[in-house]
């Protein structure tokens, strides 16, 4: 498989990895939320000596914030398109065909530029 092959396949797999990222997300913010919710109810102290039941927010708040950026700078599937449709052009622009073509191209602008300009 070659770049663009992976472009492609990318484009239908990432918006469904934003979208698992973003229920995680979901999932410990409510976690955070319902420990919080329990640790200010009950002021217990051997609630808070018991590691296993004592949540860890220091370890969940940079982890709902790190997967949150991701969730956000994750492209969605135009944007994949786009970069796979810009990769196959600089290839297909690179080729000595192309290079010709294009050397046409701009002579034949620059003659109707002359043309425009002097009328």
């Amino acid at each position: 498989m070659n770049n663009l092959s992976w472009l492609i396949y990318l484009a239908s797999v990432i918006p469904n990895i934003g979208s698992f990222v973003v229920v995680i997300v979901i999932c410990l913010c409510t976690y955070i939320l319902f420990m919080c919710f329990i640790v200010a109810m009950n002021n217990d102290t051997s609630y808070k000596e018991d590691k296993w039941n004592y949540p860890n927010f220091y370890v969940l708040v940079p982890l709902v914030v790190f997967l949150g950026v991701i969730a956000t700078l994750i492209p969605d599937q135009n944007t994949i398109y786009l970069i796979a449709g810009s990769e196959a052009g600089e290839y297909v622009v690179n080729t000595p065909e192309a290079q010709e073509i294009l050397n046409d191209v701009h002579k034949i602008i620059k003659l109707q530029l002359k043309e425009a300009t002097n009328e």
